[in-house]
């Protein structure tokens, strides 16, 4: 079933098993991958020989290698609004006190929390400056969820 599902995406979708190759072969070819953002990760066996088959099959790299992209560029563009949040000086008007993952924790003022829930907003689903394409030609603009509690256990979403 799941090679049917498979099938079928790429049949709907045929520029993706051919960017995936790209990608794979780029990686092995270079032996590194350089995202927009200026990100780089080494790659050792995106490829390799296999003598069984007598041909070159995806090495334990190569999922590594395709994710790589996707997941530096998403990283570029959060750390890309927590510089503008600094340059707004928005990080410490706001008390930002942690950043994890995909995730940025203020410990606003009560006094700013209106202001703060618009202005983080607005910087964080800016476009994002290096991801820009025929797509996306002003950049990729990325929404986020806003949530606000008096501890992490009690966060609750704002519409």
């Amino acid at each position: 079933d799941a090679q049917a599902a498979i099938d079928l995406i790429k049949g709907i979708f045929p520029k993706i098993p051919k960017w995936q190759s790209y990608i794979r072969d780029l990686a092995h070819r270079q032996g590194f991958l350089l995202s927009r953002y200026g990100g780089i990760r080494w790659f050792w066996s995106v490829k390799r020989w296999d003598a069984k088959q007598g041909r070159e099959v995806a090495g334990d790299d190569a999922e590594a290698a395709l994710a790589y992209p996707v997941q530096n560029n998403a990283f570029g563009k959060k750390r890309e609004s927590m510089l503008d949040l600094a340059a707004g000086g928005l990080d410490e008007k706001y008390r930002m006190n942690n950043d994890i993952h995909d995730a940025a924790y203020f410990d606003c003022p009560n006094q700013y929390l209106d202001e703060a829930i618009h202005n983080i907003k607005q910087v964080m689903e800016a476009p994002a400056r290096k991801l820009v394409n025929a797509t996306f030609p002003n950049g990729l603009v990325i929404s986020v969820d806003v949530k606000i509690g008096p501890s992490l256990g009690e966060l609750k979403k704002v519409n």
